[in-house]
């Protein structure tokens, strides 16, 4: 008998006639398809699987969940069902399970982002890092402010400004050995215009974000979403000599009126501190401002956190316009 030229025909055969002895070897790079008889199918390295669409009577795919268990070291890309649910691999992090109904079980979802309880994803960059705990941070001149925590978020808020100046309201942590600072933010900002912050005078500027903070002179750096004298809405890197003390606007740009969430990254390395900020979902960063660590502090900041600033008007009659911000990821590393 000629031997079969095609694995079907092969695999069809009633006799050992053509049997190979041996599984041939898979080609360097190729990438697993199927096992069938412990026989392992491949494609060529640069290809990609395409499903059959999807019918009233099979779907494209199928993973068993019944009898599913998760491996016990899972890697980026896996994706697993067990009787708890569908589970994936993300960002060294696993994401599940998905409930039933075409909803989640275990997912928050809120402002285009989604969290499992232990960590914080965004639309459309994936980008992730740590669910907020209040119990991380410490107050810096709390005043009148407060914090709730809520659906994985911090919301901080400065709800009676009681003084016509500068008056930060801090949540500040620790940073020992660390020198990539990221958080992301949504600030809900009241006033702009009226203040006159950069001119060192009574009167303030709403602001709201990442703070640099060195415990032992008070000193501070705030990097955020802010309203400069003329009510342009923008993303600023500001210095403090202490939580009511101006200092100087160390760079700033307009952002787009009613944007929402915000990504800072601040990189402490080689000496020099570099902020960066993103309006998509920590997708693209866009430098603003980098300079010497000791620039603005007497050595270096050994905390960072969050900050909210609200405004005051400097002149008769007095409005008081509180401002807050919701915290909904930091990581550091």
């Amino acid at each position: 008998m000629a031997c079969a030229k095609t694995f079907a025909a092969w695999a069809a055969a009633a006799t050992a006639a053509c049997a190979l002895a041996t599984a041939p070897a898979a080609a360097a790079n190729h990438y697993p398809l199927a096992k069938v008889a412990a026989q392992t199918e491949t494609l060529p390295a640069g290809s990609g699987l395409q499903l059959n669409p999807s019918t009233t009577s099979n779907p494209a795919l199928n993973i068993p969940c019944t009898a599913g268990a998760a491996p016990t070291s899972p890697q980026d890309g896996d994706t697993w069902c067990t009787p708890a649910g569908l589970f994936v691999r993300v960002g060294g992090a696993t994401v599940g399970p998905l409930g039933a109904g075409g909803g989640s079980s275990g997912l928050t979802i809120s402002n285009f982002q989604w969290t499992d309880g232990s960590h914080y994803y965004t639309y459309p960059g994936g980008a992730l890092n740590a669910v907020p705990s209040a119990s991380a941070f410490s107050w810096v001149n709390q005043g009148s402010a407060t914090e709730t925590a809520s659906a994985g978020q911090l919301l901080l808020a400065d709800t009676s400004p009681s003084v016509s100046a500068v008056a930060w309201r801090l949540r500040v942590k620790t940073f020992s050995g660390k020198t990539t600072l990221v958080m992301a933010i949504y600030p809900l900002l009241q006033g702009g215009g009226a203040g006159s912050l950069s001119s060192g005078a009574t009167g303030n500027n709403p602001c709201a974000g990442m703070i640099l903070y060195e415990s032992g002179t008070g000193k501070l750096l705030f990097f955020g979403a802010d309203y400069d004298n003329t009510s342009n809405q923008g993303v600023g890197a500001w210095s403090f000599t202490s939580t009511t003390a101006f200092n100087a606007v160390r760079a700033r740009v307009n952002t787009p009126q009613g944007t929402g969430i915000v990504w800072l990254k601040a990189v402490l390395s080689g000496g020099s501190t570099t902020l960066s900020y993103s309006l998509d979902g920590g997708v693209t960063y866009t430098q603003l401002y980098t300079a010497a660590a000791t620039t603005n502090f007497t050595v270096a900041p050994n905390e960072w956190g969050y900050g909210v600033q609200s405004q005051q008007t400097a002149t008769a009659p007095v409005i008081n316009m509180p401002s807050s911000v919701a915290l909904l990821s930091f990581g550091e590393s």
